[in-house]
């Protein structure tokens, strides 16, 4: 504050603040500011009262600075005493009297909007204090607690219902492949997409000319409101192997209460180089309401199998399967042509179907995958059997991650089966029961986690290569330039030949960048049909058995979406979420449930994940459960310790052995 008779001068810069003596101009104080100041004032403090009636100290000015962060700040001498929060940014300040009320502060905005503001009241004589002096009661605490907690629950459920305004969102998607096109302006647009994406596409036959595999969506978007939306979004989510022109459409205004949806054809190709992890896609609408609230709705897409594979006679090689699981029913086999009815659509008639599938299709079919093993360089395939006795599916290819989209997809088509004849009143009138009592491959996948984890390591090192050499090439870039720009310049010295050395290092090592981005874009995409088959077998598994619900909590901690970056990939990330599972889900005593958060870095190794992956299995197995519901698992050990038999099916000592008799017969 300034004393009476005093005289500074104050100057506000952008970021200083400038206080200088008037008779000389030497500079008596300077602060820097973190902000964009822009306007500030004096104003004059009075001295404070005493209790006789007179005055302690003298009078003297305070200090407030204006941003355009619509902060106030103020100052006495150096010391701020005081914020406040304005509306606007002020450009022009003032602190006045209006009737009986002194301190207000008036602003003006660069709009023309004056305001007048007052700092706040004045703080309380005494404290508050509670004359209630009985104990808490924490059981009503408890039980007040739980009524709420119904309350809004109830509340949530009561409006579930869609508001009146919505976007319906519908995905129509066939069962079969298109028709071939053949029309040349067609197979010119599909050979610019499969060279503009860089895998390629698959064709329908040996040429282009013969059309590409080709599947076309139906995206049907209709407002069930008045008036009209703009700038309605809808965004693809696809799989990794699935390539299309546009993934995002933007629909400039949808008009309401329509009889005719807004109809948005996709046509989808499949990429010869990478093997498909799942069938499920989804479309995202993203709008905003009248009233400005922003909105999502999605719609599940259910790929066609015939879109990534086709049926091929059985493979000799398969005898010799490396990767082999079998799943257990509780129902009598079903055949395998009625069951994959829609994979012979890719047949004219019965008697080509029966020339390459042969007459045993209904035991045994071979599915082969449009990609080639890189290893090998053979086509990916995978075999189904099915026992003539008993409800037991093997499912073998000597690839594990090819496993994943065969055995997800049989398991669905079973379900869905059986839920059909059971709503029709036929079978026993029993549901049915899959299960899977191989052990689960955790070697083999601990093997395919390893070979992408080193993947990411020499992706590291390559890139920190690839600067220090183009840091090089900058340096040698800047002396050849000074050199050159140089009336009378000194000799090279074989600058010139270092610069070339140089700049062929940056190329080969940005080569070698490339190349191990698509490795690893491969061993992402096997990381993640492999997670999706363990998820699978541990949902599968008869001391296990994890509900629904349980299976998809648990997708979310072990995650098949592999998405790797500079900043974080998959092994930290998934061993952060499966560390705070192990620690709140799945916590064995409160000790273990104490979260310490750690940063996502890159790890040394990999054998932390491999401990967490493997304990989680094993409390799962002990009956722990994901959401707070009891595992059928649970269950069972509860009704064996009743004396009642176990609702999943039992297998037999020689069940096993009269399979691979009938296997090998045929």
């Amino acid at each position: 504050g300034m004393k009476d008779g005093q005289v500074d001068i104050i100057v506000l810069g952008e970021r200083t603040l400038f206080c200088l003596t008037p008779s000389n101009g030497q500079l008596r104080m300077q602060r820097r500011l973190d902000y964009h100041a822009s306007t500030m004032c004096l104003y004059r403090r009075p001295a404070a009262p005493m209790a006789g009636g007179g005055k302690v100290g003298a009078e003297c000015h305070n200090m407030i600075l204006a941003s355009y962060e619509k902060q106030l700040q103020i100052f006495s001498e150096s010391t701020l005493i005081w914020s406040a929060q304005v509306p606007t940014p002020p450009i022009g300040m003032e602190v006045g009297k209006f009737g009986d009320t002194d301190g207000l502060i008036v602003t003006l905005d660069d709009d023309g909007v004056l305001a007048v503001n007052y700092l706040g009241t004045d703080p309380p004589t005494s404290a508050v204090v509670s004359s209630d002096r009985t104990e808490v009661n924490y059981e009503e605490i408890d039980e007040e607690h739980r009524r709420l907690l119904n309350i809004i629950r109830e509340s949530q459920q009561d409006r579930s219902a869609d508001p009146w305004d919505r976007v319906e969102l519908r995905v129509s998607c066939p069962k079969v492949l298109d028709r071939p096109e053949t029309n040349p302006v067609a197979v010119n647009d599909a050979a610019e997409l499969a060279e503009s994406s860089g895998t390629g596409l698959v064709l329908h036959g040996t040429t282009p000319a013969e059309g590409f595999v080709c599947v076309t969506v139906r995206i049907f978007v209709s407002y069930a409101g008045q008036g009209a939306l703009s700038n309605v979004q809808v965004t693809l989510n696809l799989p990794d192997s699935v390539v299309t022109r546009e993934t995002s459409f933007n629909i400039s205004s949808l008009k309401g209460q329509t009889s005719t949806p807004m109809v948005i054809p996709v046509q989808l190709y499949v990429s010869p180089t990478m093997l498909p992890s799942t069938l499920s896609a989804s479309a995202i609408c993203v709008y905003s309401t009248e009233s400005g609230e922003p909105r999502t709705v999605t719609a599940g897409i259910n790929l066609p199998l015939s879109f990534v594979c086709k049926l091929t006679s059985p493979q000799p090689r398969h005898k010799q399967s490396a990767y082999k699981l079998t799943l257990d029913t509780n129902k009598k086999p079903l055949q395998l042509v009625p069951l994959f009815e829609d994979m012979f659509s890719q047949f004219a008639n019965e008697e080509e179907a029966n020339a390459v599938t042969g007459a045993t299709a209904n035991s045994v079919l071979c599915l082969q995958y449009w990609c080639r093993d890189i290893a090998t360089g053979l086509p990916v395939d995978c075999s189904i059997l099915v026992s003539k006795n008993t409800g037991r599916y093997r499912i073998q290819s000597t690839s594990l991650s090819a496993l994943c989209l065969v055995a997800g997809e049989l398991t669905r088509r079973l379900k869905a089966w059986f839920k059909k004849e059971l709503e029709d009143g036929g079978g026993d009138g029993e549901a049915l029961v899959v299960s899977c009592s191989d052990e689960i491959p955790f070697q083999d996948y601990f093997a395919v986690i390893d070979q992408h984890f080193a993947l990411r390591e020499q992706l590291v090192e390559a890139n920190t290569a690839l600067n220090d050499r183009a840091h090089q090439l900058r340096v040698i870039e800047k002396r050849m330039l000074v050199r050159f720009k140089d009336r009378n310049p000194s000799p090279l010295n074989q600058l010139d030949m270092l610069m070339e050395d140089t700049y062929t290092q940056v190329m080969d090592i940005g080569g070698t960048v490339e190349q191990l981005q698509h490795h690893l874009r491969a061993a992402a995409n096997d990381l993640s049909c492999t997670t999706r088959l363990i998820l699978l077998l541990i949902q599968l598994r008869p001391d296990i058995r994890l509900g629904d619900e349980d299976a998809a909590m648990l997708a979310h901690f072990l995650s098949p979406i592999v998405v790797d970056n500079e900043s974080q990939g998959w092994e930290e990330t998934t061993d952060a979420a499966l560390t705070h599972l192990l620690k709140t889900s799945l916590a064995k005593t409160a000790k273990d449930s104490v979260i310490v958060h750690q940063p996502l870095v890159m790890p040394k190794d990999t054998s932390r994940l491999k401990k967490h992956i493997q304990i989680v299995c094993d409390r799962l197995k002990k009956g722990a459960s994901l959401t707070g519901k009891p595992s059928r698992s649970g269950e069972q050990d509860a009704g064996k310790e009743e004396g009642k038999a176990p609702s999943g099916p039992t297998e037999a000592s020689g069940g096993r052995g009269e399979e691979k008799g009938e296997e090998k017969g045929s």
